[in-house]
């Protein structure tokens, strides 16, 4: 994926909106259209999450979607 100098807020909510908390940890996909980032926010994925538990999160910059990875009990 070539720079277009444009810069991206990956760690969102799946509504756009700013997370609650810190992320960290982006990775990208091979391809470059996928982000994987770790948080502990309770809204990012789709529906709400327990607070506390690391959760891994995926953004698919090209569907414009945030998916929860992993949802550890």
């Amino acid at each position: 994926m070539a720079a277009s100098g444009n810069i991206t807020l990956v760690s969102r909510a799946a509504d756009g909106s700013q997370a609650n908390t810190n992320s960290w940890l982006p990775v990208f996909s091979r391809g470059e259209t996928k982000m994987d980032f770790s948080a502990y926010a309770t809204y990012i994925g789709l529906g709400s999450v327990n607070n506390g538990p690391i959760h891994s999160f995926v953004n698919d910059l090209l569907a414009l979607k945030v998916s929860m990875d992993s949802n550890p009990s």
